[in-house]
């Protein structure tokens, strides 16, 4: 065979297992950014059926064609079903993905299955290779892709933004709300790039953390370190952290916790509701109404402070209590009976013609053991 034909043959078989290996490559990635520990749903059992035939089919075209071809064409039907799962796109949207993945499937095994009738040599010929040279080169091919996907899933969550509707309110907590939430207490050691100023201080939208004190959601693989995303972190500061943890071990078994821009994560010098309800847990006799009340600063800087001395009115189906916060602005009252609550200060606002209060936030019916509170803001 002329070596004109005998290049072309390898670019053609090297274009193909590229595109089979970065297809799949990049549905595992997309998979790892997606996934949400303890929530495995039918869709990402699909996805990731995809991805792992993807992958695996184009690496064994490399020693069989005849082997490669097998594997798209048998895997090319069940992967356009799976565009039928419950819960999934609407029939049409469904009907395009399907048809995609058929072709991403096919297109591949009708081209293996092609050449290997042709006659085409094998692309990588393991005649004569020892076996402990062949599972060497399999484990460092799966070691390499391994990487590859890795580092992938952990660019795109470092660059994913927070998306959500914040006008809700999480109250106190004192167990875990869902199974990928994660909450501790870190130090920032390293911050992320590229790196900005903001009011003269060095920050960046992502760090690594030295987690200083766990209380639950960390995986059991690492539970020093993590990688903290989706909020403008400095350097060396500690931080009280309601997040929630993705990527698992397609991120290099470090642990990728999103701040929760809509959680309770903030600085640790601000979590002193959040220390007091987790290291007393849950009251256990009545229900606990614990939250904090801020006097907003003015110009220049326009911060938040503790608002302390100030009085604050619980009212209930027993009727209304007042308790006045202490040094740190806080007000805690515990051995309340059951039932609905709201919470406002004494003192009326002419600015707002109103009280201080939780706002619109929504007041549930509580029951013995349960904590709830939220925070007042003072002008």
């Amino acid at each position: 065979m002329p070596p004109r034909s005998k290049l072309l043959q390898r670019l053609c078989d090297w274009l193909v297992i590229s595109f089979g290996a970065l297809a799949g490559i990049f549905v595992l990635i997309r998979v790892g950014v997606s996934f949400e520990f303890g929530n495995v749903s039918p869709v990402i059992f699909s996805v990731t059926f995809v991805g792992f035939a993807l992958l695996f089919a184009s690496l064994t075209a490399i020693g069989s064609r005849k082997l490669a071809a097998v594997l798209f064409l048998a895997a090319s039907p069940v992967a356009a079903l799976f565009a039928w799962w419950p819960d999934s796109a609407p029939w049409g949207e469904s009907l395009i993905v399907a048809l995609v993945l058929l072709v991403v499937f096919v297109g591949p095994g009708i081209f293996w299955l092609a050449t290997h009738r042709i006659g085409w040599p094998p692309v990588w010929n393991t005649v004569g290779v020892s076996l402990p040279r062949r599972i060497a080169a399999v484990v460092c091919t799966v070691f390499f892709l391994y990487l590859v996907v890795s580092v992938g899933v952990i660019s795109m969550l470092v660059r994913l933004q927070a998306i959500g509707d914040c006008s809700g309110y999480d109250p106190p907590f004192v167990k875990q709300r869902f199974p990928s939430q994660a909450v501790f207490v870190a130090k920032v050691i390293h911050l992320g790039y590229p790196r900005g100023y903001v009011g003269g201080r060095k920050v960046s939208g992502w760090a690594v953390a030295r987690v200083q004190h766990g209380f639950w959601g960390l995986p059991w693989w690492n539970s020093s370190f993590v990688l903290l995303t989706q909020y403008l972190f400095e350097g060396g500061e500690r931080d009280f952290v309601d997040g929630q943890w993705r990527g698992g071990l397609l991120t290099l078994g470090l642990p990728i916790v999103e701040f929760g821009t809509c959680s309770r994560s903030g600085r640790l010098s601000n979590a002193e509701v959040e220390l007091r309800v987790l290291q007393d847990g849950p009251p256990k006799i009545g229900v606990r109404i614990i939250g904090r009340a801020m006097r907003r600063t003015h110009a220049p800087d326009y911060r938040e402070e503790p608002a302390p001395g100030v009085n604050v009115i619980i009212a209930g189906p027993a009727g209304s209590v007042t308790t006045t916060t202490d040094l740190h602005g806080i007000y805690d009252v515990t051995g309340l009976p059951s039932g609905r609550y709201s919470i406002r200060t004494d003192s009326y606002n002419e600015k707002w013609h109103a009280y201080p209060s939780c706002g619109l936030q929504e007041n549930p019916t509580l029951s013995s053991g349960d904590v709830w509170g939220c925070t007042i803001r003072i002008d």
